[in-house]
């Protein structure tokens, strides 16, 4: 039973709303009629219903424990609990008790869901309640970035906005007995848009008339209760817009600090591949030199194969060429091969017709190693069809040499 101190605090909550957006009763005044806000008349129901009304700010336990929904983007790990039996059977029976503090609602809250599977807890055995176990913590309920996208709740959100800005012009409608119809008072204000000329008027309440027919085919919303429960939630939007301000720049903050984060860890992740790039290269270079470091010497420095000539029946009679594009099999027959390494793994191939270059197609070893590990057995280069074994076995003489 709540008491009449509560009962002035509500009332006083509901006023200062009124009075910081203009919702308050105005007087009998022609040009104030003309000309002040009327979010009053339609939205007044809804402000005098309970849930509608801003209460004191709750505790949040995520602001407490400086954790939120972002922070799992850029765990490195999963985060680890060390709690004892009689702490879990403890914690398992406040929330039994207190749930409906706790969560409100009815619906598939997600705290609901894991209580109603976990039933009924017993009483923990005794000489057991001091027994620790560790728990790695697990979001089974993690959605991503791309499901919170969604264009029915955008939708739903930009109304609401459009029916604040909309209200906003609208004149105040002398009072009746019975709440005004809303869709009657948006026409009334296309009406008074049209006869004052007020185009930018015309096309906010335009756009939410179009909205709200969208919303209510999607079942979102119910034009048979004069949209109550939508307007219960625009009424509780303005009463709330300055802790709502508050929370939407918590989230930018918590944003900007993710992106930072973010940043910061792919500078790391591209720090790693690069050093893992280098010492590949070094592992390429000390494998392949092996014993022939005098004669790795006599060739240039920058080539680690000296370039060396095939022709397309040798490459064809070692197997290293499987077929050929048919369009180009009369021209390729006549072609010489050379085939060349100025950085180990990767090899130049350019094709020659005569003593005019025709092609030039690069051959990566460690694609080749990949197309065999996964049972792949011939790959394309420009119309060539190279058999991969044979190429790799081909290539590595010729490194080794």
């Amino acid at each position: 039973m709540s008491s009449k101190h509560d009962s002035d605090d509500e009332g006083q909550v509901v006023s200062d709303a009124e009075d910081n957006y203009n919702l308050s009763d105005a007087e009998d005044d022609d040009h104030e009629h003309e000309t002040t806000t009327t979010v009053d008349m339609p939205l007044k129901p809804s402000f005098l219903a309970p849930e509608a009304s801003a209460g004191p700010v709750p505790f949040n336990v995520g602001d407490h424990l400086k954790v939120d929904r972002y922070i799992e983007l850029t765990q490195k790990t999963k985060p680890v609990i060390i709690i004892s039996h009689a702490e879990i059977s403890r914690t398992h029976q406040l929330l039994n008790k207190h749930i409906d503090s706790l969560v409100p609602s009815k619906g598939d809250d997600h705290l609901r869901v894991i209580l109603k599977e976990l039933d009924a807890l017993g009483p923990v055995p005794d000489g057991d309640e001091d027994h620790e176990v560790q728990l790695t913590l697990v979001n089974r309920f993690e959605s991503h970035v791309e499901a919170e996208i969604n264009p029915d709740k955008h939708l739903y959100s930009e109304t609401k906005e459009l029916v604040i800005k909309a209200l906003s012009g609208i004149p105040v409608e002398p009072k009746k007995d019975a709440p005004p119809v809303f869709l009657d008072t948006l026409k009334r204000g296309l009406e008074h848009a049209d006869k004052t000329g007020n185009q930018p008027l015309h096309v906010i309440i335009a756009k939410t008339i179009e909205n709200m027919k969208k919303l209510e085919e999607k079942g979102m919303i119910k034009s048979i209760d004069n949209y109550s429960g939508f307007l219960r939630e625009v009424a509780l939007e303005v009463a709330n817009r300055q802790a709502i301000r508050e929370q939407q720049k918590k989230e930018v903050r918590r944003l900007g600090a993710t992106v930072k984060n973010l940043l910061s860890l792919q500078q790391y992740m591209n720090d790693q591949i690069r050093q893992y790039n280098e010492y590949l290269e070094k592992c390429k270079e000390q494998h392949y030199q092996g014993k022939n470091k005098k004669k790795s010497k006599k060739l240039p420095t920058e080539e680690k194969v000296k370039p060396t000539k095939f022709s397309y029946s040798q490459l064809k009679r070692r197997g290293v060429i499987s077929s050929v594009d048919e369009s180009m099999e009369s021209v390729i027959k006549k072609m010489d091969f050379v085939i060349s390494s100025k950085k180990y793994g990767v090899f130049n191939v350019v094709a020659k017709l005569g003593p005019a270059e025709a092609k030039n197609v690069k051959v990566d070893m460690d694609e080749l190693l990949e197309c065999q590990a996964n049972g792949v057995s011939t790959i394309d280069r420009e119309g060539l069809v190279l058999n991969v074994n044979l190429t790799i076995h081909m290539l590595n003489k010729m490194l080794m040499k």
